[in-house]
């Protein structure tokens, strides 16, 4: 996979604290992800 639009990162300083992607909070020691889980949540497959 290729990072595809690199200016958009500029776009995560506009996002507020309490903005919070639940499955990525949650690999953060939480839980794990099987690669089918993340190609879902990245609208892959």
């Amino acid at each position: 996979m290729n990072i595809t639009r690199p200016e958009r990162f500029n776009n995560a300083r506009k996002l507020a604290p309490t903005d919070v992607n639940a499955y990525l909070r949650d690999l953060n020691g939480v839980r794990h992800s099987s690669t089918a889980e993340m190609l879902r949540q990245l609208g892959i497959k």
